[in-house]
């Protein structure tokens, strides 16, 4: 019992499981009644049925669950119990019941007030009996009335039939209420009002139903209104510029003239606005202009007239003055124009703020989605590895036929969970704003990152073992994700292992080749669009270390192994398509390739280290760590670093040995 509740907390951490929805119920035998002594043998005599003290049953309560006992005739399993089930719902009960894990008569149908009973022998007298499969059964009328199928879904542990009742009620609510928001999306046109409408009801379409993918059509939408909204920005921007143009220039007859042109191209672009007016009042500004231009043409040439008479000294006078006014006009248009220009400053700056705070409100709003996205894959991912870790990883350890008898041959299946965290480099590519709000793209420095997988060990060993050698051939496979999937591992590898030595401890060789490939994308960014990081290296593993076998008692037939040692991995330049090192990062420590010329063509090498503890017929618990592992993918530099490689896992060893007994 100990050993099944470490082996229970070890899988949580490992996999970081979640609870899900019950719907069985289970019901044990908590007191048994006594043997009596027959001529001085201990019998259990009891002719007739006995109702048995059990837990109580916290599910299903419309029904009656007593579990009875009496003497069997079978001799090896002298106790023969009998299950029975009682309806006290107002509706037939469709139910199953079993012995924990046998199945002892399948599905039955029970009437409002009838009982079910079944019976088997057994050895063993505090037994474990399984309610399940539970559903309310409807007839025509009950069809109609309430709305429903012939029979219910398999109901949880807690529902009763007004539960049930209101869940169905509520599930018709929610497809009416989807139905409605699909008929008013089909109703909407594609302006940008009805588009802007269509997007809040596929938003709140998404939040109802988690069945469908509206992600699409949102997107689609959004990149329409984007349009839109670009478009009318852009036109926007134009009818500002030519305004900013027609502030900027002056009232002389030559700024009249282009101002004239100015108004009647943002006659043109501005359908909101009608600048006829501004036309006609520039025109006649115009014609004042010309007018007072012959006047003042004429004047002067009766002032030049008039000059001729008039001194020296008087003409200065009169050109010094005229000069005066003319710096002050000047002086004043310049303040002019500096202020329209400090307006047209500010104005830019206000809407280069705006399109940052568009773009960032935008980006924050995606994560929280990615966020919410992946917190529900996490829940699914882990859901999906509690149930399938429940049925590795169930009666694990249990009595083993086939047990080692000194000289057998041995076949041995590992199946269960480990975690890798592998070094790779990531392709990065994010987007941001520039100093003018507008969205560009920028190269982060591609740091390596770590791809963290919980992965599904598959192995087979078969082999030889005698009581001071043996030998192994061997393959395992691990395809591996992430929760949230950003990270993926479908690694291999073959090869053999041999040990030799004291019974108790050996000398531990073995010879690898595979093949590890990762992925990583971190898809929750929505700045990221780059590629994301891939790699896939083909290797050849040498380990060297020891290997301890032992009984922990002399009452048990399982052996405990502990094996641990160096293993070093060979690259070639065709390993990978990018190294972080051209250089060995370290001397190897073990250097067993064969000759100079195989040294030669393998240059990278990493060393690690390994730790294994393997029960017959129980369990394998592996940890394998590489400290200084390069650094592959799609991006990589020429540096000596590396970054640290982990493996670990425990997995159910399902095993026989054959041949001398």
């Amino acid at each position: 019992m100990k050993f099944k509740i470490t082996t229970t907390i070890l899988c949580l951490f490992l996999c970081s499981f979640l609870s899900f929805a019950q719907k069985s119920a289970t019901i044990k035998v908590t007191h048994f009644p006594g043997n009596t002594t027959v001529k001085g043998e201990s019998k259990f005599i009891a002719p007739d049925y006995i109702k048995l003290s059990t837990t109580n049953l916290n599910c299903f309560k419309f029904l009656e669950v007593n579990v009875y006992v009496k003497a069997s005739e079978y001799e090896p399993a002298p106790y023969k119990f009998k299950l029975e089930v009682k309806n006290n719902s107002s509706l037939p009960v469709s139910v199953s019941t079993s012995l924990w894990g046998l199945g002892t008569g399948g599905r039955n149908t029970l009437d409002p007030g009838e009982s079910y009973s079944s019976t088997k022998n057994y050895s063993e007298e505090y037994k474990t009996f399984k309610i399940y499969d539970v559903r309310f059964m409807f007839d025509e009328a009950a069809k109609q009335r309430y709305g429903v199928s012939y029979e219910s879904e398999h109901l949880d542990c807690s529902e009763s039939l007004n539960s049930y009742l209101q869940k169905v009620k509520a599930k018709k609510e929610k497809e009416e209420k989807i139905k409605n928001l699909k008929k008013q999306i089909n109703n909407l046109g594609s302006d940008e009002s009805d588009l802007t409408q269509k997007l809040t009801l596929y938003k709140q379409l998404k939040e109802i139903d988690k069945t469908g993918s509206y992600n699409n059509q949102i997107n689609s939408i959004e990149e329409k209104l984007q349009k839109i909204s670009d478009e009318r920005n852009k036109k926007t921007k134009d009818i500002n510029d030519l305004k900013s143009q027609i502030n900027n220039l002056g009232n002389s007859k030559k700024d009249l003239q282009e101002k004239k042109n100015l108004y009647k191209k943002l006659n043109n672009i501005d359908e909101e606005n009608n600048y006829t007016n501004e036309i006609q009042e520039i025109e006649k500004n115009i014609d004042t202009i010309e007018e007072k231009e012959e006047e003042e043409e004429q004047t002067s040439k009766e002032e030049n007239e008039d000059d001729e008479a008039l001194t020296e000294k008087e003409k200065a006078e009169e050109e010094a003055k005229q000069k005066k006014l003319e710096e002050e006009q000047k002086l004043k248009e310049k303040k002019e124009a500096e202020e329209r220009e400090r307006k047209r400053k500010e104005e830019e700056r206000k809407k280069i703020q705006a399109k940052k705070k568009a773009y960032n409100d935008r980006i924050e709003n995606q994560r929280r989605e990615n966020n919410a996205i992946a917190s529900s894959a996490a829940a699914s991912s882990a859901g999906i590895l509690y149930m399938l870790g429940g049925i590795i990883y169930d009666r694990m350890g249990l009595p083993a036929k086939d047990l080692y008898t000194g000289s057998n041959f041995h076949v041995n299946f590992d199946l269960g969970y480990g975690i890798s965290l592998f070094p790779i480099a990531h392709n990065s590519l994010k987007t941001t704003t520039d100093s003018n709000g507008d969205i560009v793209t920028r190269a982060p420095n591609n740091d390596p990152t770590t791809a963290l997988t919980i992965d599904l060990r598959l192995a087979l060993k078969i082999g030889y073992e005698m009581e001071y050698a043996g030998g192994n051939i061997f393959g395992r496979f691990e395809p591996g994700f992430s929760p949230i999937f950003t990270d993926f591992n479908t690694s291999y590898g073959y090869g053999a292992e041999i040990f030799g030595g004291h019974k108790n401890i050996k000398l531990y060789g073995r010879y690898e080749s595979g093949s590890r490939n990762f992925s990583s994308n971190n898809w929750i960014d929505p700045e990221e669009i780059g590629e994301g990081a891939k790699s896939n290296t083909t290797y050849q593993q040498i380990r060297a270390g020891l290997k301890f076998s032992y009984y922990r008692n002399t009452r048990t037939a399982k052996r405990d192994h502990l094996i641990f040692g160096v293993m070093e991995d060979y690259f070639d330049e065709n390993s990978a398509s990018v190294f972080s090192f051209r250089e060995a990062p370290s001397k190897p420590l073990l250097n067993l390739l064969s000759t100079p010329s195989e040294r030669e063509l393998n240059p990278y090498i990493a060393t690690g280290y390994f730790f294994e503890w393997k029960r017959d017929h129980t369990h394998r618990l592996y940890v394998e760590i590489h400290p200084n592992y390069p650094i592959t993918g799609e991006v990589g530099g020429r540096s000596n670093e590396g970054k640290l490689f982990l493996q670990i896992g425990f997995s159910r060893s399902i095993e026989g040995f054959f041949g001398k007994k």
